[in-house]
């Protein structure tokens, strides 16, 4: 091969080509129920969404007293991933705890 055969793209050249877009981030949201427990929604909110201590209460009296609350926001397969975990600690727990994604 010759160097006159060889193309170098630049970097706006491959963005235009492909028009690629960001990825759309998604809520991971916790919906009140009569039957799941503040300490289930604070831990898992403490352990799969990483939230501190303070940050988990403050969420889990706003799922309690609006109805609804975010656990995370983030790209599709991490929000969905994280849904999957939590709906798992809540039926080993025997708590019908409900986690929705919703596109931001």
């Amino acid at each position: 091969m010759h160097d006159e055969d060889i193309a170098v793209l630049d970097r706006t050249d491959v963005d235009d080509e492909y028009d690629l877009e960001e990825p759309k981030d998604f809520v991971l949201v916790y919906l009140n129920d009569d039957y799941s427990s503040f300490e289930l929604v604070t831990l898992t909110l403490i352990q799969i969404c990483h939230k501190t201590k303070e940050e988990a209460e403050q969420i889990t009296l706003e799922v309690h007293k609006k109805g609804r609350g975010v656990g995370y926001i983030g790209p599709y397969d991490i929000c969905k991933t994280k849904q999957i975990q939590i709906r798992s600690i809540a039926k080993q727990m025997g708590m019908p705890l409900m986690v929705i994604l919703e596109e931001c």
